[in-house]
């Protein structure tokens, strides 16, 4: 067994020793016991040096230039100054994220403020700060031309289109189709062109196109590139000369299912779009999410109890879909593991599983079918690469408070988000 999970997880800051689990060189069934006493269970876990190599991975391919965190993938302060003291910029959704970047160290200058529906106050405080701007669609660039003018400064924007390019993943996670709510189709882009080149209130500085989330196919941002290249050219063509930036966006994936090669390495992703570009003098910018954050964390829950019937066995924890959506929301696989395969902790053989929490609804469950040793009540389980939407997209639906998050740096774990509590979820209410 011991073999087995060392090769299931190597590469990886989370790790198997003698049988328990171990992030960097803090136990974690003993940190389960002590963070259960001081601040209760469930609570994720991250660790400083995965998010450090992920980070170092992207900035050697690419030469320390042009990388971009998505901030909506995980928004916790602490992981945002240890990602912006490396450099990197930020790309960012909402004004409240444009606002926690700037506090976690991002420079404006180097933040992204993208989006399909921009509020006017967003768009102002955008540029008023001197972040960059997608623009996404002709009343996109309406308001930001409009916001530039009432604030007589430049905007610095990207044209955001849609090259309706099927990066064959969940439909959820697909952005670049003509189905898709985002970006500029072909059909408008000439006038969205029109508008911008007649006001002196913006600067085209680049072209940006994203086609989705966990992307393991390099054809398709291969095919991205050759499109971006083209209207780049076109552009250029009709004045466009200050274009000297294409984003790729974001959306390479993981490695959720632990299966060897199955998803293309930072280095693999960069070399092909470097291909595709060669000989053209133009900076290349990425916006990875997931794949800087993702495999840095996992949830470690508490198992309440096991329950049968003729067809399933329910292994109920004190995780659930408020903590980790992603299954719930569009059938994502999490690998699951215990906390410690010795001898006290699981009965026996391995037998198909459902891994489910104690939110009232059919859809609160983290794995189905699991292959797993049947674990004792009050024992340790970890749902694994929950660095990506899952902190970030927690709620408190059935009045669940959102847990407490951890840092493990070495040796060494400490508190970067407190649990919330009853008085935490009641603050916003009036006339209590």
């Amino acid at each position: 067994m011991e073999a087995a999970k060392e090769k299931l997880l190597q590469g990886s800051k989370f790790c198997f020793r003698s049988g328990r689990l171990y992030c960097e060189s803090v136990n974690i069934k003993d940190l389960h016991a002590t963070v259960e006493r001081l601040y209760k269970s469930p609570f994720y876990v991250y660790s400083k040096a995965q998010l450090q190599k992920n980070i170092s991975d992207y900035c050697t391919a690419l030469n320390h230039s042009g990388l971009e965190h998505s901030v909506k993938a995980n928004r916790n302060l602490e992981l945002l100054r240890i990602i912006s003291s490396s450099g990197c910029g930020a790309t960012t959704v909402s004004g409240f994220e444009m606002q926690i970047a700037m506090q976690a160290g991002f420079p404006p200058s180097n933040i992204l403020y993208n989006g399909n529906g921009k509020t006017m106050e967003e768009i102002e405080y955008a540029i008023r700060h001197g972040c960059m701007l997608n623009i996404d669609s002709q009343f996109d660039a309406a308001h930001i031309l409009e916001a530039a003018k009432k604030l007589h400064k430049t905007a610095r924007v990207l044209l955001r289109l849609n090259p309706d390019i099927d990066p064959n993943v969940h439909p959820y996670n697909t952005t670049g189709l003509q189905l898709s709510k985002f970006g500029i189709i072909d059909q408008h882009l000439s006038t969205v062109v029109e508008m911008v080149q007649s006001s002196p209130c913006v600067e085209v500085i680049g072209l940006h196109c994203h086609l989705g989330s966990t992307i393991d196919d390099l054809g398709v941002i291969a095919s991205m590139c050759t499109y971006l290249l083209q209207k780049t050219r076109e552009l250029r063509g009709k004045g466009f000369d200050s274009i000297r930036c294409i984003n790729v966006g974001g959306g390479l994936s993981i490695n959720y299912k632990r299966e060897g090669g199955a998803v293309p390495t930072p280095a693999k992703l960069i070399a092909e779009i470097q291909k595709k570009l060669k000989g053209e003098k133009m900076q290349i910018i990425l916006e990875p999410g997931r794949s800087i954050i993702g495999n840095t964390a996992i949830l470690v829950t508490k198992v309440l109890g096991v329950k049968s019937s003729p067809s399933k066995t329910f292994v109920v924890t004190d995780g659930s879909m408020t903590e980790v959506i992603r299954p719930s929301l569009y059938s994502a696989y999490h690998h699951v593991d215990l906390l410690d395969y010795t001898a006290d902790t699981g009965h026996g053989d391995k037998t198909l599983l459902d891994i489910v929490g104690p939110v009232c609804e059919s859809a609160d469950f983290l794995a189905k079918d699991r292959l797993l040793t049947l674990p004792q009540e009050g024992s340790g389980l970890v749902i694994c690469d929950v660095g990506a939407y899952c902190a970030s997209a927690a709620s408190n639906y059935n009045m669940r408070p959102r847990p407490a998050e951890i840092l493990i740096d070495q040796d060494q774990w400490r508190l970067i988000r407190r649990p919330e509590t009853y008085e935490d979820l009641l603050r916003t209410c009036v006339g209590i």
